[in-house]
């Protein structure tokens, strides 16, 4: 149902997905950035984005107005690091009106990925 505000305005209904992202050790990820998409057969249309407080948490709200004539999203949650895709999520089909889901994402930069790095720069043939 629509609601009207003061103005007599239609406001459409509005979804939340949320949750928390954090490490293998249960450490808050920070600084992530959450992007939300609806999926159909042959695109992904965006929701909308956050990123990740000091406590690892997220929120993104959107409207059904993005959904056109369906009543639900097939969401998609991408997780990034910079420009660097982290993790994306199974499709969460006809999202409820508040979704939670919450996210490991281990860190990228362990010491392994430091001594990787540091091999192939060194194996990197010089001009």
């Amino acid at each position: 149902m629509l609601k009207l505000n003061p103005k007599q305005e239609i406001v459409p209904p509005q979804f939340i997905v949320r949750g928390a992202i954090r490490d293998q050790e249960g450490k808050p990820r920070t600084g992530l950035t959450i992007k939300a998409f609806d999926r159909d057969f042959r695109r992904e249309a965006p929701l909308g984005e956050a990123i990740t407080d000091d406590q690892g948490n997220y929120s993104i709200t959107y409207s059904s107005k993005q959904l056109g004539i369906r009543a639900a999203a097939d969401m998609v949650i991408k997780i990034f690091q910079g420009d660097r895709l982290l993790q994306i999520s199974d499709v969460i089909f006809n999202a409820g009106k508040i979704e939670t889901r919450d996210f490991v994402v281990p860190e990228t930069d362990t010491v392994f990925d430091r001594l990787f790095q540091r091999i192939k720069d060194l194996l990197r043939p010089r001009n």
